[in-house]
């Protein structure tokens, strides 16, 4: 299983640091994937 996470935001004008972005919104997404022991598919 993978869990995906994706965050919207914004930053203050003009800011460039990545420890200054502002989380206003966060979504996950799971993905299970399955693959057959035998044939590999």
């Amino acid at each position: 299983m993978i869990d995906a996470i994706a965050q919207s935001g914004r930053y203050a004008p003009g800011e460039t640091d990545l420890k200054k972005f502002v989380v206003e919104g966060e979504q996950h997404y799971w993905v299970h994937v399955a693959v057959d022991r035998f044939t590999a598919r």
